[in-house]
């Protein structure tokens, strides 16, 4: 697959990118997309993580008290 950019703003910053790494304009570009992709799935990652926090202090909430078992198991011994 070959890309086209036909954005000043894009290509200036990739100019000023290989400039400064050194790099082959596609490997610059390879890489800013793996590390793009790296910091919204590890944001995904964290906010799933802090859904789960959320959800627990409104078990908690909702119960009373501290959690039992039973209230985050289900018979199979899986996370509810």
């Amino acid at each position: 697959m070959s890309i086209n950019i036909k954005n000043p703003a894009a290509e200036q910053a990739l100019r000023q990118l290989v400039d400064v790494t050194g790099e082959t304009q596609a490997e610059a570009v390879r890489i800013a997309a793996e590390e793009r992709l790296h910091r919204l799935q590890r944001q995904q990652r964290l906010d799933s993580a802090w859904k789960t926090v959320h959800d627990i202090q409104i078990l908690v909430t909702e119960t009373g008290g501290p959690l039992s078992t039973a209230a985050l198991y289900d018979e199979h011994g899986l996370p509810q």
